[in-house]
């Protein structure tokens, strides 16, 4: 049986080339003891950036907000899109919630898909931008290690506790760098929004982190070079969270 990283390990969406793109990772009920706010009809929990794999923010608490399955607030039910949990990017100031993509092809061309949802209807908006950056795979800079804008676009909510999926496709071809994904609250800062079942998936070479292990395609099949290269991106991970947001504070 065939064995996805990014789907059996870290989350249910099956075009996940984002790592935990659905936030099933850290499991709300599965830590001990659980970091949670009790609601109605489920539960939020406040994660710092390293334990949500994948995942890191530029809020000065370095803490991530997820949301349990069914939670009641005001008369609405919040419901994930895909899965059980979804993320908050909303709560305190205008957040952020990034990743850095890594594997492209030099002429891939790419999709993004990604859910959104907020408590308020129109008011409730989300930037999202992609960022090719450079050689150097670090944010800022010059010459042949400047960031380009690939995706630049603001999302307004349709209704209240209701998601709008999107699947955008992206017309700047990749150039083998390192991508950044950026997505930031800009509404009112009492307003949540919530995103969910984000996916970046490239075509024309390459798709990073899709990688089959069933033995029967080109993928090798040894458990213990799985192991190594889960390892070796998860700790590529943390050290791009420190490094970008390194500079970006700087």
């Amino acid at each position: 049986m065939a064995l996805c990283i990014c789907i059996s390990l870290l989350g249910t969406n099956g075009n996940a080339s984002v790592l935990n793109g659905s936030f099933e990772s850290p499991f709300i009920r599965g830590v001990d003891p659980e970091p949670v706010d009790d609601k109605e009809g489920g539960a939020i929990a406040y994660f710092l950036e390293d334990d949500v794999p994948g995942w890191f923010t530029d809020q000065k608490d370095d803490e991530i907000v997820l949301w349990e399955d069914g939670i009641e607030r005001g008369g609405d039910f919040y419901y994930a899109y895909d899965g059980n949990q979804f993320a908050e990017v909303s709560e305190k100031d205008d957040t952020t919630l990034n990743q850095v993509m890594t594997g492209f092809d030099i002429g891939d061309t790419f999709s993004l898909e990604f859910a959104h949802m907020s408590e308020v209807d129109n008011s409730g908006i989300i930037n999202i931008e992609l960022l090719d950056l450079g050689i150097d795979g670090i944010i800022g800079g010059l010459g042949l290690n400047a960031d380009t804008v690939l995706f630049d676009q603001n999302y307004n909510s349709v209704g209240v506790a209701n998601w709008t999926f999107y699947d955008e496709d992206i017309v700047s071809p990749a150039t083998g760098n390192d991508i950044f994904l950026n997505i930031t609250s800009i509404s009112n800062k009492k307003w949540w929004n919530f995103v969910d079942a984000v996916a970046f998936s490239a075509t024309g070479g390459n798709i990073p982190l899709a990688l089959d292990f069933s033995g029967t395609g080109t993928a090798p099949e040894p458990s213990s070079l799985m192991l190594m290269l889960l390892g070796a991106f998860l700790l590529k991970t943390k050290i791009y969270k420190k490094i970008c947001k390194i500079s970006r504070l700087n």
